[in-house]
């Protein structure tokens, strides 16, 4: 007996397996990538003591070596980090130096110390794979699974992405909360229950362990819920508002608490019940408000005191100026259209087409396959809503230091890219296009493999091109120092001058000891980071001492041209005698003393 086989129904189990497929090897590749990456750097300006504090947490129980970030990322990073290191202390540390944890990190390791390093970036991997599955599962059901394709594609594949998520940072951990805890708002707000109002305060407590920027979750949760709502499923329409109403508000009380007991976990409970007060804070504004609501400062917090503390730091950096490079200009008030210009450079050009076509399809939708053009419009709402809040509050400070501020949109321009698909769902031969295109495009925007970090694309001259208009984490953040000691051994070369732009000391990684740079030309071999040869003021450490940089002191290297583009982020000058006279004259600077 033979059976009729419904040819529908076959064709729709392999379009089913197909995209299954296609977002694993995209998962997959993204991993492999990263891992590859991960394994080339050397410790960045910051995770040269994200790794070592979480080290030190966990030997120690203690969270107070720097409270600038929550604890969570570090302790998730530390863990594997534990068997490969031996006779760590953290005694006799100076207060406020976190430069001596790497230190004494390196000096425990029973490895190589990139592999310390290595370890716990694996972690952040995770993060980036979860959020990127987070994404997928979005996109997948408000447009479908050529949707979920593509933004599996601009997720996985994009150079942003890999380049932090191979990093011991709270960025990419940061981006991956702001997607999970935004997308249970979302589920939600279209079904409202108490488990599902738990499961936010539970994504919220998280968030607010890895980042103190989840602090803006609190005004995007209702906004979110909001713009999803469907309202309880209740028949009854008698008191219906009211009903409502009281349910939300119990549901909101079990955000809040989930939330705080999380929160309270993740530091162990210490400092629970601090009154502000007693935190005595010491910025601007939590200390104006202390002075004008004493009553309120004397209360006590159901937060840990060590969170509350990390709050009030960032505050101080926050009120502080800093130099802030944008397409060659310098400002300490920085620049309201910084991120602008960030998402412009550093985006590629593929990526920015599927944004602008998603965003004009998605809010116009009336129907589409598998989703109504309502919940189109309400997802590419929520997504714009959350892309905007996040680059204004980052554009009206004046810490603009790299695009990886404001990581935590990217999830949702991803979600708006695969939006493209409303118009086109039920037409095979343009979704493959469409696929295709993104697949291309993603893939060219990753051919400077490992070096992610410095990407540029194409308008803004690629890597070679890109300090022109940003610098700082945009280029260089110290991850080349590995990349540096294999060219100088292959190249047989060694250096007369080094100016290194991280906290890292070149002499644990593989660089020979090397003063830094003259303040005059001369001639010689030199490594300069990029962002002191676009001007930036800084300090070179090791392990005896830190010589501050100043404005421009190394800025006279942009009129020579590089030997070698270390890692994109550092460059090798062999200045002639020649070069060195030619630009003394040209300066108006003293003439180089004679060669005895």
């Amino acid at each position: 007996m033979t059976f009729p086989v419904n040819d529908a129904d076959d064709s729709k189990e392999q379009t089913s397996k197909c995209w299954l497929w296609s977002v694993a090897l995209m998962a997959t590749i993204h991993l492999a990538l990263g891992l590859h990456a991960a394994a080339h750097f050397s410790p960045t300006h910051d995770e040269y003591w994200h790794l070592a504090i979480g080290v030190d947490i966990l030997k120690t129980g203690c969270f107070d070596q720097d409270t600038i970030n929550p604890p969570l990322v570090r302790m998730l990073t530390a863990l594997p980090t534990l068997p490969l290191i031996a006779g760590y202390r953290s005694d006799g540390i100076a207060p406020g130096d976190t430069s001596a944890y790497g230190d004494r990190l390196v000096d425990a390791a029973t490895c190589e110390p990139v592999w310390l390093w290595f370890s716990g970036r694996c972690v952040v991997l995770g993060f980036s794979l979860a959020a990127g599955f987070v994404i997928v599962a979005w996109s997948k059901e408000v447009w479908g699974e050529q949707a979920a394709i593509v933004s599996g594609i601009f997720w996985f594949l994009n150079p942003a992405v890999l380049g932090h998520a191979a990093l011991v940072t709270h960025d990419i951990p940061a981006a991956a909360m702001f997607a999970i805890c935004l997308r249970c708002a979302w589920v939600f707000g279209r079904s409202p229950s108490v488990p599902r109002a738990a499961g936010i305060g539970v994504a919220l407590g998280l968030a607010l362990l890895t980042k103190f920027t989840a602090v803006l979750l609190v005004g995007l949760i209702p906004v979110v819920i909001l713009i999803a709502w469907n309202g309880f499923s209740d028949g009854a329409e008698r008191n219906r508002t009211l009903r409502q109403s009281l349910q939300l508000a119990g549901c909101a009380g079990v955000v809040a608490a989930v939330s705080c007991l999380v929160l309270n976990i993740g530091y162990l409970g210490a400092g629970l019940g601090t009154s502000l007060a007693t935190a005595a804070p010491a910025s601007q504004l939590l200390r104006t408000f202390a002075d004008e609501f004493p009553a309120c400062s004397r209360l006590p917090l159901p937060l840990p005191v060590d969170w509350v503390r990390g709050v009030d730091q960032l505050r101080i950096i926050m009120e502080h100026q800093h130099p802030v490079f944008l397409n060659q200009e310098w400002r300490f008030e920085g620049f309201r259209s910084y991120y602008l210009w960030a998402l412009a450079y550093k985006t590629g050009h593929g990526f920015q087409l599927f944004v602008v076509i998603g965003l004009a399809t998605g809010l116009v939708a009336r129907s589409s396959g598998k989703a109504a053009g309502g919940t189109s419009r309400r997802c590419v709402s929520c997504c714009l809503t959350v892309v905007i809040a996040l680059t204004t509050i980052a554009s009206l400070g004046s810490n603009q230091l790299g695009l990886r501020y404001i990581l935590p949109v990217f999830p949702f321009l991803v979600i708006m890219a695969s939006a493209s698909f409303v118009r086109i769902s039920e037409n095979r031969t343009a979704c493959v296009a469409v696929c295709t295109v993104a697949l291309l495009g993603a893939g060219w925007s990753l051919r400077h493999h490992p070096n992610h970090i410095a990407y540029f694309n194409e308008l803004s001259g690629g890597p070679s091109g890109g300090p022109l208009h940003l610098i700082d984490s945009n280029v260089d953040w110290g991850q080349s120092l590995l990349q540096l000691a294999e060219y100088l051994e292959e190249a047989n070369l060694q250096l007369d001058g080094l100016a290194y732009f991280g906290s890292a000391v070149p002499t644990d990684w593989g660089v020979a000891d090397t003063p830094l740079p003259p303040e005059l030309p001369e001639p010689g071999c030199f490594a300069v980071s990029v962002n002191f040869v676009m001007g930036r003021p800084h300090v070179v450490r090791s392990r005896e001492r830190h010589i501050a940089i100043d404005f421009s002191q190394y800025s006279y290297f942009q009129q020579l041209q590089p030997t070698a583009l270390i890692g994109a982020s550092i460059y090798v000058y062999e200045v002639s005698l020649q070069d060195a006279a030619s630009m003394r004259f040209r300066f108006g600077l003293p003439p180089l003393p004679p060669v005895p």
